[in-house]
């Protein structure tokens, strides 16, 4: 699979802040109390894929087959929620990079985060195929209607955005189910098969390696949007994540 990148440049800064609240300015701080101050967490559901071994289910062989039976998902850290909740309220793309980067503020922290900071600090392989956002799927090897014809039980031509987890066979349900609450959690279309899911589950039965970094870094920027009032992902790897970033989590002067 390869290692985790050993030399890793991290940055981190004092933030101008404006409010003392941990924002950059009073805009900022306003965005966050509109749409980000009450949003909920995703719970950290801890699940051990050697439960579902069976001679029809093998999930331990299918999350081995995408690079992702050692990630370190299953730590508990104490979080504090307003932390989390400020960490993608203050988060902001930037595409135009190379390598993509996002940034946030953290109380009085400037943070800048990419692709190689979440494997190196979250102990995350990075090896694998890299998929950032769902244009990227136009140049996968992966064709996503004869992946549902071949792993569905129905044989039409469906996109992935119509089918539901019933049509799935039992291997790929709970392979679903450790996508949509472990490894890539979200509260919304818990029994949908998106896109992303379909290539995941594609690349289980094929064997075929994926960047768990590189899926991390794109769902992270998808709850920074403020048109979705859904729960909020990864709430101990962010905890993790500062802590690594020397971030006293324990600043209270100011806050909220």
């Amino acid at each position: 699979m390869g290692g985790i990148n050993p030399e890793v440049p991290l940055h981190l800064a004092q933030a101008t802040i404006f409010t003392g609240k941990g924002f950059r300015n009073a805009e900022d701080y306003a965005h966050y109390l509109i749409k980000f101050q009450d949003r909920p967490l995703c719970p950290s559901i801890s699940l051990d894929p050697a439960r579902f071994n069976r001679y029809d289910m093998n999930i331990p062989g299918l999350i081995n087959a995408v690079g992702w039976s050692n990630l370190p998902l299953d730590q508990c850290y104490n979080f504090r929620p307003e932390v989390v909740r400020m960490f993608y309220a203050n988060m902001q793309p930037c595409f135009n990079t190379d390598p993509p980067t996002f940034t946030t503020v953290v109380y009085n922290y400037l943070i800048t985060v990419t692709v190689d900071i979440l494997s190196y600090l979250l102990g995350y392989p990075i090896a694998g195929a890299e998929v950032l956002d769902e244009g990227d799927f136009q140049e996968a090897s992966f064709n996503e209607v004869e992946a549902i014809r071949l792993y569905t039980r129905d044989t039409g031509e469906y996109h992935s955005s119509q089918l539901a987890t019933g049509r799935l066979p039992d291997d790929l349900k709970v392979l679903h189910f450790f996508i949509t609450r472990v490894f890539l959690p979200r509260s919304h279309g818990l029994n949908r098969i998106y896109p992303m899911d379909m290539w995941i589950m594609a690349s289980a039965k094929e064997n075929r390696p994926i960047s768990y970094p590189h899926l991390m870094f794109n769902h992270m920027l998808h709850y920074c949007d403020d048109n979705y009032n859904e729960e909020l992902p990864f709430a101990p790897q962010i905890t993790l994540l500062l802590r690594g970033l020397g971030i006293d989590l324990r600043y209270k002067s100011g806050s909220s």
